[in-house]
């Protein structure tokens, strides 16, 4: 049976007002499970994994999920990524690749590196369409989409 879980980004959370601090994460996650969704979603980059991996006791405190949106920027940088996600126990991990390939047969190799990396961890792994990313455009992801049917 399939169940609709609800996440709140952390990333849309923030304030961004000039000279107002942010919220205290704590806050963040008050405000998450009194709204009643599932689960937070993070953003990072490999130079975040350290902050990232030291929101493992507020996901557990307050019992939320956590699902990840994964930001390398190079093929090496997605397993590091992955590493901290299974550290979290991440329920799904979306990656939103700084790598830009020239042709479709470029991204293939991509693609495939990153779903063969992909492998070692429990959680399933989406590829998202997002500005400026590996998959920048709809045309360009529909072509590999017909060269790597199983990417998700």
């Amino acid at each position: 049976m399939q169940k609709l879980e609800i996440y709140q980004s952390l990333w849309a959370m923030e304030q961004r007002i000039p000279g107002v601090p942010e919220r205290p994460m704590e806050e963040n996650f008050t405000m998450a499970k009194a709204a009643g969704y599932h689960g937070l979603c993070i953003d990072p980059a490999v130079d975040e994994i350290e902050k990232s991996l030291k929101l493992i006791p507020l996901y557990q405190e307050y019992d939320l999920k956590c699902m990840v949106n994964a930001f390398p920027y190079s093929l090496e940088e997605l397993s590091p990524l992955l590493d901290m996600a299974a550290q979290m126990k991440a329920t799904l991990v979306n990656i939103i690749g700084g790598v830009m390939p020239l042709t479709v047969s470029e991204g293939v190799d991509v693609v495939r590196r990153w779903m063969k990396d992909a492998e070692k961890i429990e959680a399933p792994v989406l590829f998202e369409t997002h500005r400026d990313c590996t998959l920048n455009d709809l045309y360009y992801t529909l072509q590999l989409i017909d060269m790597v049917p199983e990417m998700r």
